[in-house]
């Protein structure tokens, strides 16, 4: 009986270990900084500042920005610190984090055109403002695996029934915990599928009439519930393609929509 029992707390003990280690290295692979490298770190404004990393340790990247603030992430925060390192590549549909007009502050958005023959391309922000840049002036923003996970970038219901972008601050094994661009908090249930939505573009093909999408509407940041009517033929395979969806919104308003401007509800 005892050498069972031993032989049982011993298995328990190296899955334990595996566990540890998966989950170290996972770790490690989300954030593969150290101290004193140069990284951009999300300040509590939801916006990025340039700094570097000043210690690390039990799970935590500790950060000194370049006006002398501090702050502290976890590491389980997919998207808190990014390596400031100048992207290997730059496609089309990618998240990238960028300046605006040469200031300090670095703001999310897609890369909505690249400009052939120049090596530009177009940004979209996340505040609908544009602006073109080359490969060595943005940085590669990290996507996470599911809109539940901490750090994701996500679009999520407000009590009005209209989404809003924010971060993914905590979750539990029912709930999520969402910081809104705008200061404001909210916690939404994981079972309701529909309440909080990744941040991420569809591609042509995975588009189809009658699907439900979040789209944009000129002047505003809000995105709004509503469906696919028409997916306009092209006769191209490429995935993020410009004035393609027509979408008819729920409070009955309707529009033309490109690549970056609709989100898949689930």
């Amino acid at each position: 009986m005892f050498i069972l029992h031993a032989r049982k707390l011993c298995k328990m003990t190296l899955l334990l270990l595996i566990l540890t280690s998966i989950l170290t290295l996972l770790s490690c692979q989300s954030h593969s900084v150290r101290v004193n490298d140069r990284i951009i770190a999300r300040w509590t404004n939801n916006l990025y500042y340039p700094g570097k990393v000043s210690a690390t340790g039990n799970g935590l990247i500790h950060v000194l920005f370049d006006d002398g603030d501090r702050i502290t992430h976890t590491v389980r925060d997919i998207s808190a610190v990014i390596p400031d390192q100048q992207p290997s590549q730059v496609k089309l549909g990618q998240h990238v984090v960028a300046t605006w007009k040469g200031g300090h502050k670095y703001y999310i958005g897609y890369v909505s055109q690249r400009v052939f023959g120049f090596w530009r391309f177009k940004v979209t922000f996340d505040d609908n403002d544009e602006d073109y840049y080359q490969a060595h002036q943005q940085r590669k923003f990290p996507d996470p695996r599911t809109a539940h996970e901490v750090g994701a970038r996500v679009f999520a219901r407000w009590t009005n029934g209209l989404y809003y972008r924010g971060f993914v601050a905590r979750a539990s094994s029912s709930t999520v915990f969402i910081r809104y661009d705008d200061g404001d908090t909210i916690t939404l249930y994981k079972k309701d599928r529909t309440a909080v939505i990744l941040d991420k573009l569809p591609c042509y093909s995975d588009i189809k009439p009658g699907q439900r999408v979040i789209g944009f509407w000129p002047g505003r940041t809000r995105y709004y519930p509503g469906v696919v009517t028409y997916k306009k033929p092209t006769g191209r395979a490429a995935c993020y393609q410009k004035a393609v969806y027509y979408v008819v919104f729920d409070d009955g308003d309707r529009r033309m929509q490109d690549f970056n401007q609709i989100r898949v509800i689930p």
